[in-house]
C-alpha cells in the first residue's frame, strides 16, 4: 500500500516488516499541516523532550520527531508558525 500526502510525499507501508515511529510521526505531521520550528528546537534544545536513541540532528526525522513529542502552542504570523511553550 502507498500513503500520498500533500506535497508529493510518499510513504511505503510495509506489511512485513512494518514503519518506523520516524516514519509515522513525518506522515502525522504533514497530514496536520505541522511543521516543526527548527529555530526555537535549536535554541531550547536542553529543555525540549529528547530521545536516548535520536541523539543527532542529522538524522532525517530529528526535528519531526521533537515537533510531534513535545506539547507547545503554535501562533502563526505572516513570517510563518513559531512554537510557543
Amino acid at each position: 500500500m502507498r500513503i500520498c500526502i500533500p506535497r508529493y510525499l510518499y510513504f511505503r507501508v510495509s506489511e512485513t516488516t512494518g514503519n518506523s515511529s520516524a516514519d509515522v510521526v513525518t506522515i502525522i505531521n504533514h497530514v496536520t499541516a505541522h511543521e516543526a520550528d527548527t529555530e526555537y528546537i535549536n535554541k531550547n534544545i536542553s529543555a525540549v523532550n529528547k530521545f536516548t536513541d535520536l541523539k543527532d540532528k542529522a538524522h532525517w526525522a530529528f526535528y519531526e520527531i521533537l515537533e510531534t513529542s513535545n506539547a507547545h502552542k503554535i501562533v502563526s504570523s505572516k513570517n510563518g508558525k513559531t512554537w510557543v511553550k
